[in-house]
């Protein structure tokens, strides 16, 4: 089949976490496509990286701050797993892992998850019966892309700014969607979440934070000493900043990484691997807490990344290549389809209340966490650097939600 002749498959995610918490509980409707309607799993176990390969992808072509949802871009793309098939859906399964797993973590996670998926065909196209059954519900609508792609733009950034509560106002940039556009599957997630234990705004004042590219600046600080799960390993500190746990559900945090002082981060990015990254976050999660001094930047960003080369590069090339995509499964006549894009916007802010959105290094050996003497004084993580943030279930098994690099903070709060 010649490239020209295939039409477009685009991939949109909007995340953002919010700063406070709510008394609504997640939706119970269906998050995902149902596994049941769907073709088989074929990958052998849920893959280990859990989008850290992607995030340090993305980080190595970002020089600023960044934020980034694995658990949105593989959210979004089991949208079109329904409709994949052969190599394609291999590879798919490789990168996301079992659907099953994903809609689990939205059910056992404390974080107050809103999640929404809205899937736009063409009006010309009839999508397959397996597929447009295994959709979620109410997530199916038709568009008109070939006459009027600018107006289901606009339609599109509407729906995700309503979905993240106004946080995100455009997700689709100028000429994203286009009249060889034959569907756009949208995924927005969003969360108010506050901290287990907030900190006292009468304790936030100015502290120098130190960018790696130019001077130093002041920047609103939250401080406590309160009782954190803390790594201290050769290269990097870890913190776990947990959130409000809620009853009979998987406990959920803020992990910060900051690199140890003479490491710039971009050193540390370029050395540090999946597995080192999923080391840390296992360690923290066995790691007794004790009383640690916390100084931690007061911030907000936003982040806007297309993963297509990212993606195609760390795992499912197959999905975007228009000779070799297989998606015969999603359009009932012979429609060949690629993915064009996969764009993804986040919003993240970290105040005293909670947030707003969102192992060994080097070393072959895990890090083993042996008691240390009780020292006078408590141990003092203070990310006055760019540091690494993720935020994610305690179980480090799971998707983490979101990631990202802080290398300057916006102190507009």
């Amino acid at each position: 089949m010649h490239p020209l002749l295939h039409r477009t498959l685009s991939i949109l995610t909007a995340t953002c976490l919010a700063a406070c918490t709510t008394t609504e509980p997640p939706s119970t409707q269906p998050l995902l496509p149902d596994p049941a309607q769907s073709p088989a799993c074929t990958a052998d176990a849920q893959p280990t990286p859990l989008g850290f390969d992607l995030f340090l992808r993305l980080a190595g072509e970002q020089p600023d701050n960044l934020c980034f949802s694995p658990y949105a871009a593989h959210a979004a793309i089991a949208l079109a797993r329904p409709g994949a098939r052969g190599e394609t859906l291999r590879q798919i399964d490789r990168t996301i892992g079992s659907i099953g797993n994903l809609a689990a973590q939205t059910r056992t996670t404390s974080l107050p998850l809103e999640i929404a998926n809205l899937i736009c065909i063409e009006k010309t196209l009839e999508p397959a019966p397996s597929y447009k059954q295994a959709l979620p519900a109410a997530s199916y609508l038709e568009a008109d892309f070939i006459d009027s792609p600018d107006r289901e733009s606009t339609a599109i950034n509407k729906w995700v700014t309503r979905r993240t509560h106004g946080h995100i106002g455009s997700l689709l940039p100028p000429n994203s969607i286009t009249p060889l556009t034959r569907m756009a599957l949208v995924n927005a997630i969003y969360t108010k979440a506050e901290w287990a234990h907030p900190f006292d705004k009468t304790d936030t004042w100015n502290q120098t934070f130190h960018p790696e590219q130019g001077s130093p600046f002041p920047c609103p600080t939250l401080h406590d000493t309160h009782s954190y799960r803390y790594l201290s390993l050769p290269d990097c500190e870890a913190i776990a900043i947990p959130f409000q746990h809620r009853q009979d559900k998987q406990p959920s945090c803020l992990i910060a990484i900051l690199p140890a002082k003479g490491i710039p981060i971009r050193q540390y990015l370029a050395t540090l691997t999946p597995a080192a990254l999923q080391n840390i976050r296992t360690s923290l999660a066995t790691v007794q807490p004790d009383i640690v001094k916390l100084d931690i930047p007061k911030f907000k960003l936003e982040s806007s990344s297309d993963l297509s080369a990212a993606l195609a590069s760390t795992g499912m090339p197959d999905a975007f290549d228009p000779v070799k995509a297989d998606f015969s499964g999603m359009i009932a006549t012979a429609t060949p389809l690629a993915i064009e894009q996969i764009l993804q916007k986040c919003s993240f802010e970290m105040s005293e209340e909670g947030v707003t959105a969102t192992a060994s290094t080097a070393f072959s050996m895990a890090y083993q966490c042996a008691p240390a003497p009780e020292p006078k004084h408590p141990p003092h993580f203070k990310a006055d650097r760019p540091f690494i943030w993720i935020i994610a279930d305690l179980d480090p098994e799971t998707t983490p939600y979101f990631i990202g690099t802080l290398c300057t903070p916006d102190t507009a709060n």
